[in-house]
């Protein structure tokens, strides 16, 4: 509005129910190189990480919308998350998050909470 041509830097992300299934992708992974399986696609809740050039371009999740809102928040704080980093056990894409956001963000914790309450999913 100002004249002053500024970079559109938000993380796009979408989301679509179908049924009981809830898609949600954050990110692009266009182009992605890379993937990894987060949970079991049997149960049907899980995500699968897209990497490009070894970093975390996007997330893809299934009735797994944890995982949704920490690659939202990820991406959009710049964190690079490294392919290796999530090969080990038990790895957890909202907790690796919540730890980086919290040495990045003094607010993050209250952010946590309410996301932990549900405040910011759609009823």
């Amino acid at each position: 509005m100002t004249g002053t041509p500024t970079a559109y830097t938000a993380v796009p992300w979408f989301w679509t129910e179908q049924f009981s299934t809830k898609l949600q992708i954050a990110g692009l992974g266009q182009g992605h190189d890379e993937s990894t399986v987060l949970g079991d696609p049997a149960t049907g809740s899980f995500s699968v990480l897209l990497f490009k050039d070894g970093l975390l371009a996007g997330v893809e999740s299934v009735n797994a919308p944890a995982d949704h809102i920490a690659a939202r928040r990820l991406l959009a704080c710049g964190k690079p998350l490294r392919r290796e980093e999530t090969a080990a056990d038990g790895f957890s894409l909202p907790q690796w998050a919540g730890r980086h956001r919290r040495s990045q963000d003094p607010t993050a914790a209250a952010h946590d909470q309410d996301d932990a309450r549900g405040a910011f999913t759609r009823r």
